[in-house]
């Protein structure tokens, strides 16, 4: 991939998961039309299931990179570039009892937890603020991507309740 315009957006995948903010699942099952949507361009079976790896492999096909090719987040932890902490952008895959999540750094809360954009968190696309313990498989990055010129909890914007940063 050649290196982005200087204007251009460095995390093109993050602004594309924070536009499906409110995607959520329709009745008792993961069935809305942009989960199915997901699904199919990534080319996984259209069925009910835990969906945040299809949510992260999907925004980052719709912006021209390649996502884990699994339905597993978990398998986020070996792909891409790993990254030496966090940074805007950066894929979080984190062990859970009975499985895993996966979601994008979005920046901190006052508190000092990573706030994540992710899939099937309360069973839609929102925000949530994760405590730096839960975070047990690193930060990746696209392989194919420059690396964020910073990284590390100091260089993370403040993430107000609403999502408007510190500055806003």
């Amino acid at each position: 991939m050649a290196d982005p315009a200087p204007d251009a957006d460095p995390t093109p995948w993050l602004t594309k998961a924070i536009s499906y903010i409110g995607v959520h699942e329709v009745g008792s099952s993961n069935f809305s039309p942009q989960i199915a949507a997901w699904e199919k361009e990534q080319g996984f079976k259209i069925e009910p299931e835990p969906w945040c790896a299809i949510f992260v492999g999907g925004c980052l096909v719709e912006t021209g990179r390649e996502g884990s090719g699994t339905e597993w987040a978990l398998d986020y932890a070996q792909w891409g570039q790993e990254l030496d902490g966090p940074a805007v952008g950066a894929i979080v895959p984190i062990k859970r009892p009975g499985g895993g999540h996966v979601f994008f750094v979005l920046g901190k809360d006052s508190i000092g937890r990573i706030v994540g954009v992710g899939g099937n968190q309360s069973d839609q696309v929102s925000r949530a603020a994760f405590p730096l313990s839960r975070i047990n498989h690193g930060y990746r990055w696209p392989a194919d991507d420059p690396l964020p010129d910073e990284t590390g909890m100091d260089s993370l914007p403040v993430i107000n309740a609403d999502g408007s940063t510190k500055e806003d």
